[in-house]
């Protein structure tokens, strides 16, 4: 089903304004209230938008890693039940059936490339599948404009970022635990977030507000699911010539000017750089790469093309349970980063 123009002018004002109260979004839409938040429900029942709160990862001392590969499976059931066993460890945020290179793609949250190593033997076990053509690389900072499409020619103030801070963040159980109600239900107020939790509610808001000012929360909005909206959805991943940080940078400022881009991360492995774009046509795509092309041509190596048909887990908190969060490689605390978490 596609998008009506009272759909857009709705998601455009949450790509401007982030999660901001109704009636400053149906201000920015040029909409009565009722009518945003009528249009907000219905996407949110068909599944057309969801809400999400951004949990920075690095603050917590874990790293993505994302593996890339391809399977042996004798029949589609058995492939089917590869994938599913993929999603179900704790420590696994994404997982998407993908076309081109590669079969399937996997995002794992783990302290170390050790620790990492450690899971993906556990999940290809679990698979009981052979693997083959496999690419594994680190995620070292991600920017997010999740409804940048929707609001074509405006740069979006809306971003959610994904990157190290200078001191880690220490966690505690009820850190945990709220950290997995927001991923839960992103928009439940600090009330319902503490009956979830068993804990009271001035808490509650007070281990919020510290997560937030710590970068481990860093924002909250809602993002596309691009099926029901009929958009396409493309990552496009770089080698480059050789590691530059300008050129990093510079690619970062192209992803954030690109109407198509809704996410960029700089990464190191198997590529150096990948984006994340919308399209509704196939031009959409070539006029993205076509302008990769024509402003960096100097120092691509190689631009390659993977799509998503199916993206079967997307979760912001996976784990289940705290000892998931720390597996023996995490390096301790100072004195005064423990201060800084009381």
């Amino acid at each position: 089903m596609k998008t009506t123009p009272q759909e857009v002018q709705v998601l455009a004002a949450i790509n401007k304004l982030g999660a901001a109260p109704v009636p400053k979004l149906a201000e920015c839409a040029g909409l009565k209230p009722h009518s945003v938040r009528y249009v907000l429900q219905s996407m949110v029942d068909r599944k057309a938008i969801e809400p999400v709160s951004a949990i920075n990862m690095h603050a917590i001392g874990l790293k993505p890693y994302m593996l890339y590969f391809s399977i042996k499976a004798e029949t589609p059931a058995e492939e089917e039940r590869a994938a599913q066993a993929a999603a179900a460890h704790q420590n696994v945020s994404w997982v998407a059936e993908l076309s081109g290179d590669y079969q399937f793609g996997m995002q794992v949250l783990a302290p170390s490339v050790p620790d990492a190593l450690k899971i993906i033997g556990e999940i290809r076990n679990s698979m009981g599948v052979t693997w083959f053509r496999k690419a594994f690389i680190e995620g070292l900072e991600l920017y997010v404009w999740p409804l940048k499409y929707f609001a074509r020619g405006d740069l979006p103030a809306n971003i959610l970022c994904f990157r190290p801070v200078p001191t880690l963040y220490e966690m505690d159980g009820l850190d945990h635990q709220i950290l997995r109600a927001k991923a839960e239900d992103p928009y439940s107020g600090d009330a319902g977030i503490a009956r979830a939790c068993g804990a009271a509610v001035n808490t509650v808001t007070y281990r919020i507000k510290k997560m937030e000012d710590a970068g481990v929360i860093t924002g909250h909005c809602y993002t596309p699911l691009w099926g029901k909206l009929q958009l396409i959805q493309y990552k496009i991943v770089v080698n480059l010539r050789a590691i530059d940080a300008a050129v990093h940078a510079s690619l970062l400022d192209f992803a954030r000017r690109s109407e198509y881009c809704i996410f960029a991360l700089a990464c190191v492995g198997a590529w150096d750089f990948e984006f994340n774009i919308f399209t509704s046509r196939a031009d959409e795509e070539r006029a993205f790469t076509g302008q990769l092309w024509r402003e960096f041509g100097d120092y691509l190596d190689a631009v390659n093309i993977i799509s998503y048909p199916r993206t079967i887990k997307r979760v912001e908190y996976p784990f289940k349970d705290e000892s998931a969060l720390f597996l023996g490689s995490r390096p301790s605390a100072s004195p005064s980063e423990k201060r800084s978490a009381s």
